[in-house]
């Protein structure tokens, strides 16, 4: 399988609007849009073990983060709001959701990082600026042993239509 560029991501869930260019993609999301896996969700697919980052730039009230997909009954997905962690969870069905207060309050773009070994995939972020990564934890889920679908997600209870932007990615494959 050749290595993804954001080019090779493609909506599952599309959201309210998006611009996709060849070095980024521009998101409103819409008011009231409910969490993954009904939120936007623009994946990608990778047979290897890979490191990769991605960084997103949303307006507070957005929730947004990595996704680990494997179908609408079998995920998980991290995200950041302005204050909180989000964790969204699903297994055959099984959801489950936790929000977790955090004490940094980054401005500008998350860089959100993933790293795909034979250990399952870890999922975490760091701050623009920033050289160390918070990892949230390592995960494994059913089907995944093969290859794993994987990208950003949006998402926003909020009022009004919010923004953000997918402005960079990096891929790299590992051993």
């Amino acid at each position: 399988m050749k290595r993804p560029t954001l080019n090779d991501f493609a909506w599952i869930r599309e959201p309210m609007r998006y611009t996709q260019r060849r070095l980024s993609v521009g998101v409103t999301v819409a008011a009231h849009t409910p969490p993954p896996p009904r939120s936007g969700l623009l994946l990608a697919v990778s047979d290897e073990y890979f490191d990769c980052e991605m960084a997103i730039t949303s307006e507070d009230g957005l929730e947004a983060g990595l996704v680990l997909y494997h179908t609408d009954t079998t995920f998980i997905a991290i995200g950041l709001t302005a204050d909180t962690v989000v964790i969204t969870s699903s297994v055959m069905g099984w959801s489950n959701r936790w929000q977790v207060g955090r004490g940094d309050r980054p401005s500008g773009s998350t860089i959100w990082a993933m790293n795909r070994t034979d250990e399952g995939v870890a999922i975490g972020y760091r701050s623009n600026g920033d050289d160390q990564v918070n990892w949230i934890g390592r995960f494994t889920l059913p089907g995944l042993e093969k290859s794993v679908s994987f990208g950003p997600y949006f998402t926003n209870g909020g009022e009004t239509e919010l923004n953000a932007a997918i402005e960079a990615f990096h891929y790299r494959r590992v051993e």
